[in-house]
């Protein structure tokens, strides 16, 4: 596409210097994002965040798929939002529900555009976050949401307040009762799973209440992995 053409449906979401450029050469590196804005910015500016979680929708959970899911069964991101959402009564207290629900529909909301990123990527996080901000910058433009959405998103980023520590656990806690889900349906793929996605969950989780509500709803270890089989 033409720099021209990125740069008008960006422009109003450069806040920083360097922007365009910075926009420019991630559109390079990872060229679906360009053709992902284009989608977004042929939309009507009050249309777009209905578009961008349609188009959530439509964009896998790469991570998952890299373990050898088959695509045509594989969690879309808006799947995973929404089961993020799903658990939040289960595990907040009911004050903080409200709060936590709007605060996991946007965590993942730019990746309509960006795509799921997974460690294979070698994104560095600095510059996915620059990326996302953009990203919501296009969503978002004129839109009187925009700042509730952004501080729901910086909250999350940043990660430095009571409910982020559990909105990050609540993240995690979904995608280890996804892989659960898939190794038992695919039995085979039991040992790259539960390696990938279930024994890192004691590092990964950092409130007590995320920890103990994990505890509660994990399955037993599979007897599968006491089999000394194979990796897959």
């Amino acid at each position: 596409m033409k720099r021209a053409t990125l740069r008008e449906i960006a422009n109003a979401a450069f806040s920083e210097p360097g922007d365009a450029e910075f926009l420019e050469r991630m559109c390079e590196r990872y060229p679906h994002i360009a053709e992902n804005l284009v989608r977004l910015g042929a939309a009507a500016p009050a249309d777009r965040p209905a578009l961008a979680w349609q188009m959530l929708g439509e964009t896998p959970r790469r991570g998952i798929l890299e373990m050898g899911v088959p695509p045509e069964v594989g969690e879309s991101v808006q799947d995973h939002a929404v089961h993020c959402m799903d658990l939040v009564p289960a595990v907040a207290e009911p004050e903080d529900v409200e709060h936590l629900t709007a605060m996991m529909r946007v965590h993942d909301l730019a990746e309509a555009i960006t795509g799921d990123f997974t460690p294979r990527d070698k994104i560095a996080k600095a510059d996915k976050h620059r990326l996302e901000r953009i990203v919501f910058g296009v969503m978002y433009e004129g839109n009187p949401d925009k700042d509730n959405v952004m501080a729901l998103w910086n909250e999350y980023e940043r990660n430095e307040t009571d409910a982020a520590h559990l909105a990050h656990d609540i993240d995690k806690i979904d995608l280890a009762l996804t892989a659960q889900e898939y190794m038992r349906q695919f039995p085979h793929l039991t040992r790259a799973l539960h390696r990938e996605f279930i024994t890192p969950m004691k590092h990964w989780l950092h409130t007590d209440t995320g920890r103990a509500f994990f505890d509660a709803v994990r399955d037993p270890r599979p007897r599968r992995l006491d089999k000394g089989e194979a990796h897959p």
